[in-house]
């Protein structure tokens, strides 16, 4: 999913805030991937599936999250010639 650059004004988190919610997401999605492991292990697709699809959610929050850092950062330095 890629962020509207239209919305972008209507934000007002911080780079510094926008990756700290980027690592949370990631830290979330590595918890769900390890429960879809536990259940996948033990034959339970269902629940497998499941936490399979929570991570992939907290994955894409996650790189939404670090673009707007990205793009944040890239506002706020100097120009160069």
């Amino acid at each position: 999913m890629t962020l509207d650059p239209k919305a972008a004004h209507l934000d007002t988190t911080t780079a510094h805030q926008n990756h700290v919610k980027a690592a949370e997401h990631c830290d979330a999605a590595s918890a769900a991937h390890k429960e879809a492991a536990k259940h996948t292990e033990s034959g339970d697709a269902k629940h497998a599936g499941y936490h399979a699809a929570v991570a992939q959610g907290h994955t894409l929050q996650a790189n939404e999250h670090s673009e707007m850092a990205c793009k944040k950062t890239a506002n706020a330095a100097p120009a160069t010639k």
